[in-house]
């Protein structure tokens, strides 16, 4: 094959070029893991105030909500939410409540991190409503008191310690959960 002197000058550049572009599709093909927004209040708050929150802002759909020793501080989610995923460490000794009237929604079609609970407890609402988990919800510390609403699981339920009520409202799994514990 004949090639002219000019465009084999090039050749190596063009080399590269087709290799950086190839690598940057493939590094964008795979979905990036979201941030994680740790609680950092001083004193009790509502979910919804930015200056409780790691990153300045409530954690969105594609981020993790992180309870752990940073702040024992209570947390009342005084707003509907839908985040990426719900992670309470072991060092966490404060209580999350959903407030009546607020759906919370974690795992999003952006991101199904599920929850895991390691310690402290979460509240569920005294109302209708909804609490849905699409993803996993993990037990291993702490205490867990579902909505008197609906408790919607898409993933895996494992109870490996730690305290679960199911208070008056209804447990929904999805027809593929597997219940451990």
């Amino acid at each position: 094959m004949f090639m002219s002197r000019s465009f084999r000058s090039y050749l190596p550049r063009i080399v590269i070029a087709v290799a950086v572009l190839s690598a940057g599709m493939f590094a964008s093909a795979s979905p990036a893991r979201a941030a994680t927004d740790t609680w950092i209040a001083t004193s009790s708050g509502n979910w919804s105030t930015a200056s409780d929150w790691s990153l300045g802002t409530a954690p969105t759909a594609s981020d993790t909500a992180l309870f752990s020793a940073s702040s024992t501080q209570n947390a009342l989610i005084d707003t509907g939410i839908a985040i990426g995923g719900l992670e309470i460490t072991s060092g966490y000794a404060g209580t999350i409540t959903q407030g009546t009237g607020n759906a919370v929604t974690i795992g999003t079609s952006t991101a199904s991190y599920g929850l895991s609970q390691a310690g402290g407890a979460f509240a569920g609402s005294t109302g209708t409503d909804a609490l849905t988990v699409n993803g996993p919800l993990s037990l291993t510390g702490g205490s867990f008191t579902s909505t008197a609403g609906t408790l919607s699981l898409s993933g895996d339920f494992t109870n490996a310690g730690g305290s679960f009520a199911a208070a008056s409202g209804t447990f929904q799994f999805a027809a593929t959960s597997t219940i451990t514990g």
